[in-house]
């Protein structure tokens, strides 16, 4: 079950293809190995502001995703790195991933001048 807080961020043109590949990777992801595959699983995305930063957290429950064999992997690959470079520097931002038995985690730190397009 899906729930999101947080509120409306402006989105530049040239935010829209580095951000969309970003949740495109997190959403399949979640699909094949965790909360979105499982009927228990729950998945809260929020977004708040920091004072130039706008801070998205992905947090993903799995309850009995180990028992099920769907345990990602160590999440070292192609995925997080194209994760990293399309908030790296297009949008002067981080990505960073968490992977553990209850969960995954990640966050996503964006400049909100550059996400906006200023």
């Amino acid at each position: 079950m899906p729930e999101f807080q947080g509120s409306d961020a402006p989105v530049g043109h040239n935010a829209i293809t580095p951000l969309a590949l970003v949740f495109y990777e997190l959403c399949t992801n979640s699909v094949k190995y965790g909360a979105l595959g499982s009927e228990a699983g729950v998945l809260t995305i929020s977004a708040h502001r920091e004072t130039e930063r706008l801070i998205v957290r992905w947090r993903e429950s799995m309850v009995g995703a180990a028992d099920e064999g769907s345990e990602p992997g160590d999440g070292g690959g192609f995925g997080t790195r194209l994760c990293e470079a399309a908030v790296g520097g297009p949008l002067g931002g981080r990505f960073t991933r968490n992977i553990a038995a209850e969960g995954i985690s990640a966050e996503i730190d964006l400049d909100a001048a550059k996400l906006a397009g200023s």
